[in-house]
């Protein structure tokens, strides 16, 4: 069972995405649970937001948000019965605001897919650190490329009914082009995220300046310009261990010299099995 939910301080962006591993064809691969009830609990005032479903994730209203320093969990109530609860997490204080710079770099990073390194853009972020407490970031990113053609039927198909069908060639039996694109519509974007985690602690720069830090990884996919979202969360020290361990799975993950894999476990737990192996829970924190 993965559960991945979180909890902010900006309206319109928390959520909690439900899955479960289902081997096909001898792969694991991730499902959506639907149906479920799911719910946020601000445990200061016994409060419970009640997630709406949509799309095989689920949302608070569009005007939720936490406030610093509130403690909040989550509960899920799948519709078999089994109940999910997370410990209680305290919401961090506010970080500081941050300036970004994009960097052109020629070789950005080592691609398994090119068997090479490939060109992109790095996003640095410069920050003043609070002074005189332990604070823990976290950076992922969403950017959005305008398209121009919406669709493309190849092998001589046309588009018919939102399809991609076969139509019979013209009477002289001309042969019909091999592809058509179809323009949108209307404004549409490819959607593309974070690829890989980007994580900092202030252990050795408590109270001071953060210069370029780098916190993104944009591949070059257009020539075009293309609009990124950037969003900075402050998290708990218990949540920075956690995406620590999963970001020290990823990055080390070949090689004679690895480290053995570490347990990801998360802050979730079955009420009545103890026993089951939950990933993953609640994270609340502050977007700068």
């Amino acid at each position: 069972m993965y559960i991945d939910a979180l909890a902010s301080t900006e309206e319109g962006t928390s959520y909690a995405i439900i899955s479960r591993t289902k081997n096909l064809f001898g792969i694991n691969q991730a499902v959506e649970v639907t149906g479920a009830m799911v719910y946020f609990l601000n445990q200061n005032t016994n409060t419970r937001i009640v997630l709406s479903e949509l799309e095989g994730a689920y949302f608070p209203p569009s005007d939720f948000k936490v406030r610093e320093n509130e403690l909040w969990s989550l509960e899920v109530i799948l519709d078999d019965g089994r109940i999910y609860l997370s410990e209680p997490e305290k919401v961090p204080v506010p970080i500081p605001n941050t300036s970004y710079k994009v960097l052109y770099k020629k070789q950005l990073l080592y691609s398994e897919a090119y068997k090479g390194f490939v060109p992109g853009h790095e996003i640095a972020a410069t920050f003043n650190d609070p002074s005189g407490e332990n604070n823990f970031y976290y950076w992922r990113f969403k950017s959005f490329e305008k398209l121009i053609n919406c669709r493309v039927c190849n092998d001589y198909q046309v588009l018919r009914d939102g399809n991609c069908i076969v139509v019979n060639q013209g009477a002289d039996d001309s042969p019909l082009k091999y592809y058509y694109t179809y323009e949108c519509e209307e404004d549409c974007w490819r959607i593309r995220y974070s690829q890989n985690i980007k994580l900092f602690s202030d252990e050795f720069v408590n109270g001071q300046k953060v210069m370029q830090l780098p916190v993104g990884d944009i591949l070059l996919y257009t020539n075009d310009n293309i609009l990124v979202q950037m969003q900075q969360f402050s998290i708990s020290q218990k949540a920075y261990g956690y995406f620590k361990t999963l970001k020290d799975l990823v990055d080390n993950n070949g090689g004679f010299n690895a480290p053995l894999p570490a347990a990801l476990v998360g802050n979730l737990f079955n009420e009545e099995n103890s026993e089951e192996f939950v990933r993953e829970g609640l994270l609340s924190h502050r977007v700068g």
